[in-house]
């Protein structure tokens, strides 16, 4: 359940730009989440703080284009340089809140069948699809582009 706060702390943020926005979407749903799953308030609480504030580093980071626009560097540069970092800090937050959890016996679950893994995904579909289509819009230039139009003008 850690690992998977961190995630959505992660695509979240990919999303947003904004890591305030990170926490309070998150963490509101998060924290109570893992509370009732046996997690230790404090861990649950400061993991979801922190996790949030991958914003800054992960594209598109609003405080990253901020940045560029001032020190006039690129931000194409800006958000390729952050991106290694983030999803760095993300793994170590995943490995963490694993070895965490493990030694402590937070959240254990049972196992679940292939078929209950199979009707989850699929009523969940479109939910799990939207960040593929919003990251991939936007990394793959297809939300950024700028297209030609073509003026049909009366004047020559």
């Amino acid at each position: 359940m850690a690992i998977a706060a961190v995630l959505a702390c992660t695509f979240f943020a990919a999303i947003s730009g904004s890591s305030p926005a990170t926490v309070v979407a998150v963490g509101s749903i998060m924290i109570p989440a893992l509370i009732a799953r046996g997690y230790h308030q404090d861990f649950a609480t400061g993991l979801l703080t922190t996790a949030g504030s991958l914003g800054i580093m992960i594209p598109p980071s609003i405080p990253m284009i901020i940045y560029a626009l001032i020190m006039n560097v690129s931000v194409t540069r800006e958000f390729v340089a952050g991106v290694l970092p983030g999803l760095m800090i993300s793994l170590f937050f995943i490995i963490y809140s694993y070895l965490q959890a493990r030694q402590h016996h937070w959240g254990e679950m049972r196992r679940v069948t292939f078929q209950e893994l199979l009707l989850s995904i699929k009523q969940g579909f479109w939910g799990l699809l939207l960040p593929v289509i919003v990251l991939g819009g936007i990394y793959g230039g297809v939300f950024t582009r700028r297209r030609r139009r073509r003026c049909r003008s009366s004047m020559p």
